[in-house]
């Protein structure tokens, strides 16, 4: 009765461990979806704010003077270190931007490139050896030193494990390329059908021209710099100018860093993919394997995920109808930069949402 009694006490113990994990992943998963709600909402917030600025629906300062301070002192000089030396740099950001990032989206770490290829034939050189010492081992375990059936038994069940293993080493770097072939098209699919059913900018046919609407509203400012047009135009307020100007390139370059660190990452995976495939195998080694291989998966199908979130965006802002001019610019950039924000997490929030998904 005591041994049942402890054994039932220690099944309920493990249970409640068990959903005491599952309980802090769900909030860890939620506490991210919750971050980047609240940062989505004071983007729009600021946008509203400067917006009722412009119309001249709330204070100008808190503290009477202040505005006329910004006005009178720091907007001239803002705008003068704006135009002589951001506007260049910041061009080049937005044009990098909305040239190269379909670009970025869909590339991949090259398997035939010679190094990567002497990198995975390395290890899967190593793991020969290794995988006919455990043929050998099973054989002599089976036929000498095993005196029970059921051993036996599980000796002989575990064959055709290694065989399926030896298999996907030497069919690794086939593997790789099956599933950045099915990643490749779900991206091109979505940015395809992006770019031909967006019903707004519908001579924007191309992916470049495309990317233009995340940067139409937020950075048209940089390229009219050179001009003097926009700022003799008295579109840009003081007040929007500091928010408006530093997050969308804090996005841009973030949202690049992002598709750059996918293309690292998946250099390295790539490069240990045999040796992950054999850890993954056995038991034994499968708490090693296992996440090496969720991750290699993650963020190969991560490209997929942005594709479709860019799909998401671009259609979105068309079919809402934010870019017309009926809005104001401040209101547009608010909406773009969520949009840009969108696509900084895309990736990084798919590993974290999908991770733990195999046995």
């Amino acid at each position: 009765m005591q041994i049942a009694k402890f054994i039932r006490v220690n099944r309920i113990d493990s249970q409640d461990t068990e959903s005491q994990s599952d309980s802090r992943e769900l909030k860890s998963e939620k506490r991210w979806i919750g971050i980047y709600a609240v940062i989505c909402l004071i983007i729009l917030a600021s946008a509203g704010i400067s917006d009722a600025i412009d119309i001249n629906t709330i204070g100008k300062a808190a503290t009477p003077g202040i505005g006329d301070l910004i006005e009178s002192v720091a907007w001239p000089l803002w705008t003068s270190f704006a135009t002589c030396y951001a506007s260049k740099p910041l061009t080049a950001i937005a044009d990098s931007f909305y040239s190269n990032f379909v670009n970025m989206v869909l590339a991949n770490p090259d398997l035939d490139n010679e190094m990567m290829n002497n990198i995975m034939l390395f290890f899967i050189h190593i793991l020969e050896p290794v995988y006919a010492a455990i043929m050998l081992l099973l054989g002599v375990y089976v036929i000498l030193m095993s005196g029970s059936l059921a051993g036996k038994k599980r000796a002989k069940s575990l064959v055709p494990v290694i065989i399926i293993s030896m298999v996907a080493v030497l069919m690794s770097k086939y593997i790789i390329i099956a599933m950045l072939s099915a990643s490749h098209s779900v991206a091109q699919w979505a940015i395809v059908m992006a770019v031909q059913s967006s019903p707004t900018a519908a001579s924007a046919s191309t992916f470049d021209e495309k990317t233009r609407i995340l940067t139409k509203g937020t950075f048209s400012p940089l390229v009219e710099w050179s001009k003097d047009t926009w700022w003799a135009a008295g579109h840009w307020t003081p007040q929007a100018s500091f928010i408006f100007l530093a997050l969308p390139t804090v996005l841009l370059l973030a949202v690049m860093i992002v598709l750059a660190i996918r293309y690292l990452v998946l250099i390295l995976f790539f490069a240990i993919f045999p040796m992950t495939l054999f850890l993954y195998s056995f038991k034994a080694t499968r708490g090693i394997g296992r996440p090496l291989l969720e991750k290699t998966i993650l963020w190969i199908f991560a490209q997929g995920a942005e594709g479709l979130m860019f799909a998401a965006v671009i259609f979105g802002l068309s079919a809402g109808g934010i870019l017309l001019p009926v809005y104001s610019m401040a209101m547009q950039s608010g909406m773009i930069m969520a949009a840009l924000l969108a696509l900084m997490v895309a990736q990084p929030l798919m590993v974290l949402l999908f991770k733990d998904f195999l046995p």
